[in-house]
């Protein structure tokens, strides 16, 4: 039992010699330090990234040692090597990497020796900068409630992805429509309008693993709504203005203007309107009150910027449409004149929801 008992004291004594002798811990071995460089953090889409990987024993160029250099996507763990190679006289490896679309994190990795210490650099991290961009728009001066379509590519990273249309509103992009980009890094996104007035409008695709998000450039719409003149404020009149629910030719209409006395009192009513050069045209259907005598003729003007425009001469049961080109213009005058029959009670010349097309209220 004694003899047992010192046998394992000596085992263990020479165990301990062992250990401590020199070159048989870790902590006698070379420190080494390896480093990574690429030739640019921002690239763009297919560019080409120089890497150079440098390892050091101490304070010196370690050449002859195999080192690594690797990298990961930007957003995972798991890392790929690239090149393992050894090291020139001043330590160092370098490799091209080409038609990169992703972003990456790159690092040098040498495994250590018998006589040198593992080591892993710090991460040298490349971003691509992806693109999105607008080639073609249905139109630029569409009417609020119309839908606009824009179409474009994007780059190759960003093919699958959704492609948002955005509008900026109270000091923010606000996603109104969204599809897909395709297969051939293109798309086509098709969006209503909604707010009038000048608006900007991008395209917009989102952040994912490994790829930054991207939007276009902004591209600013006239957008473009209709306003009733029985809304608007009159600069000048004569016994002209809105009227109550009326009809022309059996059919109703809401938003009316018109006399607003019979042209016993007046032959010529009128009303003006400013335009403030924001508006493109008007529109209404023109006739006689369906109340009105039944000789009853009158002739039907507008005048743009002074300019008269003559509708023609309506009588009962009679409706016609008209359109007239107000753009660039300031003022607009709408007036009826009486030229034949009855004048007394009920006669009167309607222009059934007569709207204007403006950019923004006049």
């Amino acid at each position: 039992m004694i003899a047992r008992t010192a046998a394992v004291l000596l085992t263990t004594a020479a165990l301990c010699l062992t250990l401590m002798a020199p070159g048989a811990n870790a902590a006698t071995k070379t420190t080494t330090a390896a480093s990574i460089a690429v030739s640019a953090s921002t690239v763009a889409p297919g560019a080409s990234v120089a890497i150079t990987a440098t390892l050091k024993k101490g304070t010196s160029a370690f050449p002859g040692a195999t080192i690594s250099i690797q990298r990961k996507k930007n957003g995972t763990s798991t890392w790929f090597t690239l090149k393992s190679a050894k090291t020139d006289t001043a330590g160092r490896i370098k490799s091209t990497v080409s038609g990169i679309n992703y972003n990456y994190d790159y690092r040098t990795v040498y495994a250590g020796s018998a006589t040198t210490l593992a080591s892993v650099s710090a991460t040298a991290a490349v971003k691509v900068l992806q693109s999105v961009t607008i080639k073609s728009t249905s139109t630029t001066s569409p009417v609020a409630g119309d839908y606009v379509t824009l179409s474009g590519t994007t780059s190759a990273a960003l093919k699958g992805r959704t492609a948002k249309l955005q509008m900026f509103s109270e000091g923010a992009w606000r996603t109104i429509a969204t599809s897909t980009v395709s297969s051939l890094a293109t798309f086509t996104v098709k969006g209503k309008t909604t707010l009038g007035g000048t608006r900007s409008y991008r395209v917009s695709v989102s952040s994912t693993v490994g790829v930054t998000g991207a939007a276009s450039a902004s591209k600013k719409f006239n957008i473009y709504s209709w306003f009733y003149l029985s809304d608007l404020p009159k600069v000048d009149s004569l016994r002209f203005g809105p009227q109550p629910v009326s009809s022309i030719a059996g059919k109703s209409y809401t938003r009316a203007v018109g006399n607003t006395s019979s042209f016993w009192w007046s032959a010529a009513p009128f009303a003006e309107y400013n335009l403030s050069f924001r508006c493109t045209r008007l529109e209404a259907t023109i006739g006689l009150s369906d109340l009105s005598p039944s000789d009853l003729k009158v002739r039907m003007t507008t005048a743009v910027d002074n300019t008269e425009q003559d509708h023609g001469v309506v009588g009962i049961g009679e409706a016609r449409t008209v359109s007239v080109d107000t753009n660039g213009a300031f003022r607009l005058k709408v007036q009826n004149h009486y030229v034949s029959g009855n004048s007394g009670t009920g006669s009167q010349g309607l222009w059934g929801n007569a709207r204007i097309l403006c950019l923004s209220q006049p």
